[in-house]
């Protein structure tokens, strides 16, 4: 089976789950939707003319992100292929980077041990997609845009392919970094975070900017 995650205004994971959608919260904490508890300091939703939809605005200084408590329909298999797609809106290239989604812990000292991070990196001043088997992971940067732009909105798809053994991140639906992957993909308890990326070096990587579907 292939899960697909899109993430933010709907998170879908396979044909055969159900949608949970977020474009409708307002700015209550601890709301639920679809049985999913999801976690919302002060994160805004806003109509957005740009990207035609409501999008997501993240506000770094506030520590903003939206939280997804681990549960059976967010489990990837022991060699699972999936793919995670979004609107990106980068207000800012921060320095300890922007994370988009990541399923992570702060008890980790390293990202690789994620089970998956998708995010715009300072160090190497690209998107980067990091995937994580519980033991090691692949980091996926990509090469061919480059140095993103601020105030610009990205197509983001990062998919795990089992059969060629690749990680691949599509930018804007024509570029593709891929990279060579054999470790397959965990099945952790970990949250899964919009817009915040949690490793006990203290580094949050919280988002600047707007995310969409």
């Amino acid at each position: 089976m292939y899960r697909i995650l899109t993430i933010f205004l709907a998170l879908l994971v396979s044909s055969f789950l159900p949608t949970y959608a977020f474009n409708s919260m307002s700015g209550v904490h601890g709301v639920t939707f679809g049985g999913i508890g999801v976690s919302r300091p002060a994160c805004t939703v806003v109509a957005d003319e740009d990207s035609g939809d409501d999008s997501a605005q993240f506000t770094r200084a506030s520590s903003e992100s939206l939280t997804i408590a681990d549960n059976t329909d967010l489990s990837l298999g022991a060699d699972q292929a999936f793919s995670i797609s979004a609107w990106v809106y980068l207000d800012s290239l921060d320095s300890t980077g922007n994370t988009i989604i990541a399923k992570t812990d702060d008890t980790l000292t390293t990202a690789l041990a994620s089970e998956f991070h998708l995010l715009y990196q300072n160090a190497v001043d690209n998107f980067r997609w990091e995937l994580g088997n519980g033991t090691t992971g692949v980091t996926c940067d990509d090469t061919i845009l480059g140095t993103p732009s601020t105030a610009t909105w990205y197509h983001l798809i990062a998919t795990h392919d089992p059969v060629a053994d690749t990680v691949n991140l599509y930018i804007n639906d024509g570029m593709v970094q891929s990279c060579a992957w054999t470790g397959g993909t965990q099945d952790s308890a970990y949250t899964v975070r919009l817009g915040r990326g949690l490793i006990s070096s203290g580094f949050n990587f919280d988002f600047n900017g707007k995310i969409d579907s």
